[in-house]
């Protein structure tokens, strides 16, 4: 089976409306933007991620700001009512999971971050300082929201901060 292409997972915000922004992917982001600048001039790249690893990106934000977003600006499109900031955030976190030396995010005023992960004496990776637990909070997720993990369809609610519930059988809840 050969392995997927890179592409580019991006979000465009219009810096006129200032709430809305648009999560696609493209080979070449300028040549996915042309079309849509005519319609709207205001939009620009906000974020822009290239990995192979795309597909589980992709679904991993689209799905985390459906439920952050709550509303689409468009019917059957992808703009979300939700801050850019925000979003920018979600995706970052979500690209931070992958380690692959591919991985290559642009951010808005040009910076470029590409670094592989560093080895450490015992042959574990990372420079050594852990960055904070994140909570659903910090995703805007909201305790008793369900989330739907896929393939699987395994459905779970938020139970609190760091906590979720899930049924295990028809007649057992499990917790973590």
């Amino acid at each position: 089976m050969p392995l997927c292409k890179s592409m580019a997972l991006f979000i465009l915000k219009d810096s006129h409306f200032r709430r809305g922004v648009k999560i696609g992917r493209a080979h070449d982001v300028d040549k996915r933007m042309r079309p849509m600048l005519t319609a709207n001039p205001w939009l620009s790249v906000y974020i822009k991620v290239e990995t192979s690893k795309w597909i589980a990106l992709e679904k991993a934000v689209h799905n985390v700001i459906k439920l952050v977003a709550k509303t689409k600006q468009v019917k059957n499109s992808e703009f979300y009512l939700i801050e850019p900031g925000k979003a920018k955030k979600i995706m970052l976190e979500f690209s931070s999971l992958f380690d692959e030396e591919d991985l290559k995010i642009y951010f808005e005023d040009g910076t470029v971050v590409n670094e592989p992960k560093k080895k450490c004496k015992g042959g574990k990776s990372g420079s050594g300082d852990r960055a904070k637990p994140m909570g659903f909070s910090a995703l805007g997720i909201s305790q008793g929201v369900e989330l739907v993990f896929v393939p699987k369809e395994l459905k779970v609610v938020v139970d609190g901060e760091k906590s979720i519930r899930y049924k295990v059988s028809n007649d057992r809840v499990g917790c973590r």
